[in-house]
């Protein structure tokens, strides 16, 4: 007789935000029953399984990965960062792999320009 486990899920699946610039973003994703491994992709390029995103400081991953944690902290954002994000977690076992999606929606500075009449 074979045993199955569950199957993983998003616990708390990715959500759209909107973050002023110079403002600090996160998205959330959280993982139940985790077997595969887990990543983030921005504009469907992979940001990699590490916690702490090589060649962008400005992105780290948050939470414990041992309790499914792994929301995408943003910090000091940038238009580059007005973007599509997805949470992929990874085949493993009998784990089929799953994503989900969000928006990250950045919201411009407005600037105040004065004139001076003489």
């Amino acid at each position: 007789m074979e045993v199955r486990s569950q199957q993983q899920y998003f616990r708390v699946r990715p959500r759209n935000i909107e973050v002023s610039q110079g403002g600090t973003g996160i998205i959330p994703c959280e993982v139940g029953n985790r077997a595969g491994r887990v990543q983030w992709t921005r504009d469907g390029l992979t940001l990699g399984y590490d916690r702490s995103i090589p060649g962008i400081p400005r992105y780290e991953i948050l939470g414990v990965e041992n309790s499914g944690q792994f929301s995408l902290q943003i910090t000091n954002v940038t238009l580059v960062d007005d973007a599509d994000f997805e949470c992929q977690v990874g085949p493993a076992s009998y784990n089929k792999p799953i994503r989900a999606s969000s928006v990250l929606s950045v919201l411009r500075k407005s600037l105040n320009i004065f004139y001076r009449y003489k």
